[in-house]
This record gives C-alpha cells, structure tokens and sequence, in this order.
C-alpha cells in the first residue's frame, strides 16, 4: 500500500525585470494589463500573485508558490504571456513591438517580510520618484 503524504510548502519569491533596454515602454494602458495578465498567469500556474508594481521600464512582482515551480520557469511563463499579449493583442498591427530583456531578478523572501515587500512593490513610483529605493530589491 502506497504511503500517503501531506506536504506544505510555502515559498515566497520577488521578481524584478525590465523592458528591453530599459526602454520606457510601460504605459498606463500596459500597466493595467500587466496586473490583470500576471494575476490570470498565477492562477494559471497555482501560484498567488500578492503584489505587481512597476515603473516606465521595470515590473515587481512578489508571489506565493510551491515547490515544484521553478524561478526561471515562473519568470518564463509570465514575460512571454505578458509579451505576447500586448504584441498580438493590444497592438496587432506590429507598429510598436514591446520586449522584455532577456534575464530577471529573483530573491526568495521570508513570511515575515511579505507585509513590507509587498507595500515596497505597490510604492514603487513614489520610491522612484523620491530616490528611497532598496538597491537589493531593484536588481534585474
């Protein structure tokens, strides 16, 4: 007789990426469907999007997810849906194609600390705008 287990894993991940060549593609038209984008990819992929935030040329996200997803794979499947969206969607006729760089930031984050990455994120235009970044928390 197989074995039963009861597993719980509770991972807390914060991503960072930018467009390409930190070009100031993100519009607020783009911003809003980003949000909307992440959150269905989350559910998609049984993960929880707790907060999305950006600037002009860089998203955050900060996510609960479980052991079996891999960083890169999470970051895979939210930039190419995201980008395919706003390429094949939003702007069909191709005269302005949106790319994000090649690479992300990933940084594991304590349940302790959800609360204060989680405002971080949702602030970051103010912190933008008031140079009161957390140099860690930009890198991508």
């Amino acid at each position: 007789m197989p074995r039963q287990t009861n597993n719980y894993v509770q991972v807390y991940l914060h991503f960072v990426w930018g467009t390409k060549l930190r070009l100031p593609n993100i519009n607020p038209e783009i911003e809003s469907a980003l949000a909307k984008l992440f959150h269905a990819k989350a559910h998609e992929l049984d993960t929880e999007l707790i907060s999305f935030g950006g600037t002009e040329d860089h998203v955050h996200i900060l996510i609960k997810t479980n052991a079996t997803l891999s960083p890169h794979l999470i970051a895979k499947h939210f930039k190419g849906a995201s980008s395919h969206y706003i390429n094949h969607v939003m702007n069909p006729d191709g005269s302005k194609n949106f790319y994000w760089q090649g690479g992300y930031g990933a940084i594991s984050v304590s349940p302790k600390d959800v609360s204060m990455i989680r405002k971080y994120i949702q602030n970051q235009k103010d912190h933008h705008a008031k140079s009161r970044l957390i140099r860690e928390l930009e890198k991508s």
